[in-house]
């Protein structure tokens, strides 16, 4: 396959339209809606989710795409399958299918009753940052310096 003129334009164009909004949501440290919804509103949050589905969109598009030429391909070796446009149209579906599938059992598996919950599990045990600092292994204290915990008296 030869990269045409326009295959370049559309890769330049894309990449400076999303390229911003992944340093927005790397400087802030929150998702793309999240960000674009503090430049512009409520409503601006829109923004930012129909960009992140497309973007989602457009990944899983070109992961099948690439994905059903690679399968053709190799079953086309293995099984002799011919490499023809219904070939194609049928792995794409296969995989598309298979892709909603996923995308339908994980949405089901985060949803069970219990799965946001966390089970209550022991307290960790103490570090030694979570200790108390008496004694000579304090550090915030300087050697000739009296402990805390003992009262000085005077002579």
């Amino acid at each position: 396959m030869v990269v045409g003129e326009r295959d370049v334009a559309g890769t330049v164009i894309g990449t400076a339209l999303t390229a911003p909004l992944a340093l927005v949501s790397l400087r802030t440290a929150t998702n793309l809606s999240t960000s674009s919804g503090a430049q512009f509103g409520v409503r601006g949050r829109l923004v930012g989710s129909v960009l992140g589905l497309l973007l989602a969109l457009g990944y899983t598009a070109l992961t099948v795409w690439i994905g059903g030429d690679v399968m053709v391909s190799v079953l086309g070796r293995l099984f002799g399958l011919p490499t023809n446009g219904l070939s194609y149209a049928v792995v794409y579906a296969v995989l598309a299918a298979a892709t909603v599938a996923g995308a339908g059992a994980d949405a089901v598996w985060a949803a069970r009753p219990g799965a946001g919950k966390t089970h209550p599990a022991k307290p960790p045990p103490p570090t030694p940052h979570s200790l108390p600092r008496w004694g000579p292994c304090d550090r915030r204290i300087t050697p000739g310096q009296p402990s805390p915990k003992r009262r000085v008296t005077a002579p």
